[in-house]
């Protein structure tokens, strides 16, 4: 396998799996500096040099709200270069498997998602993420778009990590409610992914993946603050400043997924991201 965004949230998580396996496959992990996806002739040469049968792609520009004003690499990272790694493997007869988002939904539905439903995005990171779909669609390589959200994970920068450093050190702290979403934890997905490896599909099929529990980022919170015993006050609000514009409803249906690899998906306050001596020792 050769996985792109090694170092980020899933691709720590993926790499703590291959790990642990007692076979694991060759996997070459790359990120920046080795690769840099603003760099169209080093990552086709990369792509040449490689003898995988799989490629991962985990690697994203995931600021948001700098999107909005860094719109030329957010677009070659999360567009241009997916299309780059999807014309390759179609043509070398590789796997593909691309990590998209629910941000390239509007968030005006009023029931989950699903991978077909039309697309929308309310600002510039969603659109650079599906135009990275579109992309890969178009060379259509067998594998896999998966969309998630809400990732979490011991690792890099997140809302768990966030959220323990704030209630541990503030006495009072907002937190928006009118956005609802599913968390993933980053660990769960990556166990998916490695068993999407191992199934070849004919061309590229799109499934969402989460764990259980719709939520507005106040009521995380608020789940967050019982499992550390904090005594910093949330106080939920409507809206708090941003840049660019979230989604209001982005919850994804994953039913497709739970079918196709038969799998019942976890509570996200039961996975290891949530236990108390995960939150109260690894994370602050």
């Amino acid at each position: 396998m050769l996985v792109f965004g090694a170092n980020g949230q899933l691709g720590n998580s993926f790499r703590a799996i291959i790990s642990r396996l007692d076979s694991p496959p060759e996997v070459t992990f790359l990120d920046y500096p080795e690769i840099d996806f603003t760099d169209n002739k080093k990552l086709v040469e990369v792509l040449e040099n490689s003898d995988c049968s799989v490629i991962i792609n985990f690697a994203a520009y995931t600021a948001v709200d700098d999107a909005e004003d860094d719109k030329q690499k957010c677009w070659q990272i999360n567009s241009a270069a997916p299309g780059i790694i999807a014309k390759h493997a179609a043509e070398h007869g590789k796997m593909l498997i691309h990590i998209s988002t629910d941000y390239v939904f509007g968030g005006s539905s009023s029931r989950p998602y699903f991978e077909d439903d039309d697309t929308s995005p309310c600002n510039y990171y969603g659109l650079s993420k599906l135009a990275g779909e579109e992309a890969i669609r178009k060379f259509n390589p067998d594998g896999y778009i998966v969309r998630t959200s809400g990732l979490v994970s011991e690792f890099g920068k997140n809302f768990v990590k966030t959220m323990v450093r704030l209630l541990s050190s503030k006495e009072n702290i907002d937190v928006v409610t009118r956005q609802v979403t599913r968390l993933t934890y980053a660990g769960d997905l990556a166990e998916i992914i490695l068993r999407l490896s191992s199934i070849r599909p004919n061309g590229i099929n799109t499934f969402h993946f989460c764990n259980k529990h719709i939520m507005s980022w106040y009521d995380f919170a608020c789940l967050i603050k019982s499992r550390i015993n904090s005594t910093c006050k949330i106080t939920a609000v409507d809206t708090i400043s941003q840049r660019a514009a979230r989604p209001q409803y982005s919850v994804l249906n994953t039913q497709k997924i739970e079918n196709y690899l038969n799998i019942n998906i976890r509570n996200i306050d039961d996975t290891e991201i949530m236990q108390p001596e995960t939150l109260n020792l690894k994370l602050q």
